[in-house]
């Protein structure tokens, strides 16, 4: 029995278009892979830069005086804290009064995911404690 050498010219065309197939369908592939990589990118940066530009500081500002005489009050503590849903512990300052009743800080709100209520309260021996929401600029009037 000989074995005959049965060369088909067609198989051999069928096995390079198969290779051919196969390496278009790997660079397809490899591809989509580096477009959903660029995709999750960008989309990571945008969601981050998002976020931060949602933060801010923010001035706070208040002189205290005294209800009746509009005399600016020395030594006043004042307590500032952030935060919201009842919720103020997110951010926090304290301090006393100058000698013009002014009392002055800067703290980082949020506002991603709505922006924080500022809580401020005010103690001083022989006036009536005080506290307010949201009001961080301008006068504080206290009452003996």
């Amino acid at each position: 029995m000989k074995f005959r050498n049965h060369f088909n010219p067609l198989d051999n065309i069928l096995r390079v278009e198969k290779t051919e197939r196969n390496k278009k369908a790997k660079r397809v592939e490899q591809k989509d892979i580096k477009m959903k990589t660029i995709k999750f990118a960008i989309a990571v940066v945008i969601i981050g830069i998002t976020l931060i530009s949602c933060e801010e500081y923010k001035l706070i500002s208040v002189t205290v005086v005294d209800k009746v005489t509009r005399q600016p009050i020395d030594s006043v503590f004042v307590e500032v804290k952030a935060g919201k849903n009842e919720d103020y512990t997110k951010n926090y300052a304290k301090g006393y009064t100058n000698s013009d009743g002014k009392f002055e800080t800067q703290m980082m709100i949020g506002c991603a995911f709505g922006c924080y209520d500022i809580y401020m309260e005010y103690d001083k021996k022989n006036y009536v404690h005080k506290a307010e929401l949201n009001k961080t600029e301008g006068l504080v009037e206290l009452e003996h």
